[in-house]
């Protein structure tokens, strides 16, 4: 973690939250679809 998770660390707004939260949703969807995309 470097210093541009600083200042949302230091500022957990509800929609910073929410995009964190998106985007990790995202990438979670994003790594299951390239490894486990054939199980679905």
């Amino acid at each position: 973690m470097g210093n541009c998770w600083g200042s949302i660390a230091d500022y957990p707004t509800p929609s910073t939250i929410a995009y964190l939260n998106s985007k990790i949703m995202m990438e979670i969807k994003n790594g299951i679809g390239q490894h486990f995309g054939h199980l679905h």
